[in-house]
């Protein structure tokens, strides 16, 4: 009787670390998506590694100046992960939540990034024009 009680315990245990594990694993990879209205940006929130919805919102109102479109709305395309207790109070309380939800395109666009030269995390381009080094000498 004894072992079949150590066995038990070492059942729960070890439930107990998958569950715990799962967690950890769906709150640190934690990532989020946005579209804009127009389909012509989407763009993705990483909190752990620093990429927050401020970024995505400024990176969002650059998309509309540089489209020329005022009136674009930049729309969630992530849901809640309610199955994840570590989630729990970021899913009640970010900010995020309270942006529109519209379900993701099939073939999510990053125009806007790939005219500006620029992608997720990529810090080696620069949104700024580039210039032939040969025109750049005859000035």
């Amino acid at each position: 009787m004894k072992l079949k009680k150590k066995y038990v315990w070492l059942l729960g245990v070890i439930v107990l670390l998958v569950f715990a594990g799962f967690n950890l694993h769906q709150w640190a990879f934690a990532f989020y998506n946005y579209e804009s209205s127009d389909r012509g940006m989407a763009d993705a929130e990483y909190p752990l590694k620093g990429r927050g919805l401020k970024i995505v919102q400024a990176d969002f109102e650059n998309y509309k100046e540089w489209k020329g479109q005022s009136d674009l709305i930049l729309y969630r395309t992530s849901k809640p992960k309610w199955w994840v207790p570590s989630l729990l109070l970021d899913n009640i309380f970010n900010e995020r939540w309270k942006l529109p939800y519209m379900e993701p395109s099939p073939n999510p666009k990053s125009d806007y990034f790939e005219e500006m030269g620029r992608f997720y995390g990529d810090k080696k381009k620069s949104i700024s024009p580039q210039v032939n080094p040969s025109e750049a000498s005859q000035k």
